[in-house]
């Protein structure tokens, strides 16, 4: 398990570097919003992986009870807005998995956090995921009144798109236009199949590719949220991973 959780760490830290698996990073949306970062609405989420018995890296995800007035019924991570009491955001991930989830902070290594991704594109929230390792067996105990189920998928899912069921695009203010990217996942356990699209795909894409070291064989872009202290205004930014064909991705997984 140290071991694992310091090769993790060093590959996170290669987001803050050269990764070879990125493309340089640029600026695709100038001053989306005029708001400043002290005012921006901030969240987290958290990406808690385990290394299951085979030795095979997984990460928690949940499916939204339908009764939620938000994204109802969606697949996502852990997480939620921050609060003054969480003092950061690493917290903030650590306590809403305790409370939809029943996971512990002590059950939990620190990891990384990774570059802020924009939720929502009209009224974005600026939302940090930390990346967790769990350290020691823990039972899952879903809230019911925000969680309809819990799952967990091997990283080695996200580099392979599988899915036609949503769009692989969509526009921003008819004249910018992204990637996503989609996924339909069998869980053994629960014995269904869940839809795994939108912000979350695309995060666990972003965490399959650095935890892995390898890349998605097809055409893939993450956004990320960054702002100038000196003057407050906020920009979208593009990043571009680099496609392996397919036959080099297999030897890897």
């Amino acid at each position: 398990m140290q071991r694992w959780k310091s090769l993790l760490s060093k590959r996170f830290e290669t987001l803050n570097s050269n990764n070879p698996q990125f493309a340089t990073q640029s600026t695709v949306l100038d001053n989306v919003t005029d708001v400043t970062s002290n005012i921006l609405p901030r969240a987290a989420v958290a990406l808690i992986i385990r290394l299951c018995p085979k030795g095979v890296p997984q990460v928690l995800l949940t499916k939204r009870a339908s009764s939620l007035r938000s994204y109802a019924g969606d697949v996502c991570l852990p997480g939620g807005k921050y609060e003054q009491s969480d003092h950061n955001l690493v917290n903030t991930a650590s306590r809403e998995t305790k409370e939809e989830v029943g996971v512990p902070p002590d059950s939990l290594d620190f990891i990384s956090t990774l570059p802020m991704l924009p939720a929502g594109m009209e009224r974005a929230t600026a939302v940090t995921p930390v990346v967790f390792l769990l350290t020691k067996e823990t039972e899952i105990i879903a809230n019911a009144s925000e969680v309809d189920a819990v799952f967990w998928v091997p990283l080695g899912v996200f580099l392979n798109e599988n899915t036609k069921k949503k769009p692989k695009s969509f526009t921003y203010e008819g004249k910018i236009k992204f990637s996503t990217v989609a996924f339909d996942f069998f869980d053994v356990e629960t014995q269904r199949t869940f839809l795994i699209w939108g912000f979350t795909a695309r995060l666990c894409v972003v965490c399959a590719t650095v935890a892995l070291d390898t890349s998605p064989h097809f055409p893939f872009t993450a956004l990320s949220i960054t702002w100038s202290p000196s003057d407050g205004k906020v920009f979208l930014s593009e990043v571009i991973l680099r496609t392996s064909d397919v036959s080099a991705l297999k030897s890897k997984i």
